[in-house]
This record gives C-alpha cells, structure tokens and sequence, in this order.
C-alpha cells in the first residue's frame, strides 16, 4: 500500500503551484469589460436626428450609464458628454465597421442635428486649444487628435496617433450620405 504523509502532499502541491501547475479546478481567467485603450472599438460615429442622439459602435456590450465622448472634427472642433441609455432599434449611422446601436443621454455640451460625431468610449481625457480637440486615451499615453472630411457621397471621421494625417490612424469611420457634396479628403484619410 503506497501512503504519503501529510508533510509530503503539501509539498508536492506547494511545487505544483509555484511551478504554474494546472488543474481541471482552476477558474477560468478574468475577462475584462471595457477594451484596451487603444482598440478601435472604443470608437464609433454618433448623430442627433429629429432630438435623438445615437451611436453606432463595434462594442456589443455597452452597458446602460457608460461614458462616451463625443468629438465634432469639422472646425472649430467641439465636445460633449453622453450616456449611454441602452441599445437603439435603428441608428442612422450605423455600419459594417460599427454595427451595435446605441441611444445616448447629452449630460454637458451641445449636439447640433444631422453633424455626425466621433464618440469615443470609455475614459478618457480631452482637452481644446485654438480651436482644435486632442485627448489621451489612457495616462500618459500620446496624444490623439481628431478629423472628419468628406468624399464625393459621405463624411469620413478619422482618430489618429499625434497629429492628423501624420501619425498613425487608429481608426476610420464612415458615414454614407444620401446625396453628392464637394470632396475634400485626401488618400490618407481613407485608404484602408
């Protein structure tokens, strides 16, 4: 009969821990609700039509109450600060690249109807000079400024690492218009 003494089992199991041991018991990893600050799925398009302020995101998850900063990039850039109400049936901005609906709550700023907005999710911190909006998506990290511009048939929404058009883009956004306007974006803006 083969028998281990207390002394031994505990020392055998202090080993198997402190060697990274696996076993059919443990809990499964944490999983963490909101994303890394810098994936692309913290940001969305967000527009008022007819008084109601929507958000079309790639984050299924949004939970009632969460913070979203809206960024209007056409000049002078503005902000303004929402809530998330709960999911939306429909949004006018919704798309392929962000297609969960969101209905917000402006708490601070104002929202101009039919302007459509990056909404950027989560915390964050931002800040306006000269006309122009730049932030920090967690602290100290680089800086992060925004754009919009238009193609021949929609407005392209753009956040890019440094300044636009030369750092690197860390999202693009699109928004189709149901009629033609003047295009003045350049390649950079939308290349995919």
């Amino acid at each position: 009969m083969n028998t281990m003494s207390r002394g031994t089992i505990l020392t055998i199991s202090l080993l198997c821990w402190l060697t990274s041991c696996k076993t059919g018991d443990q809990a499964p990893p944490k999983q963490t609700a909101a994303p890394p600050a810098n994936s692309a799925s913290r940001f969305g398009i967000a527009i008022q039509s007819s008084g109601r302020v929507c958000l079309s995101i790639a984050d299924p998850n949004l939970p009632p109450g969460a913070v979203v900063k809206l960024i209007y990039a056409e000049h002078p850039q503005t902000t303004a600060d929402a809530t998330v109400v709960g999911p939306a049936s429909t949004c006018p901005a919704a798309g392929e690249d962000h297609p969960s609906p969101y209905e917000l709550k402006v708490t601070q700023g104002k929202v101009a109807d039919n302007v459509e907005g990056i909404a950027v999710a989560g915390p964050a911190t931002f800040s306006a000079a000269d006309d122009t909006v730049t932030g920090h998506l967690d602290p100290g990290s680089q800086t992060v400024t925004f754009r919009s511009c238009e193609s021949s048939e929609g407005v392209h929404l753009t956040v890019w690492s440094g300044a636009a058009l030369q750092g690197p883009r860390l999202w693009h956004g699109y928004h189709h218009l149901d009629y033609g306007v003047e295009a003045n974006c350049t390649p950079k803006d939308t290349e995919p």
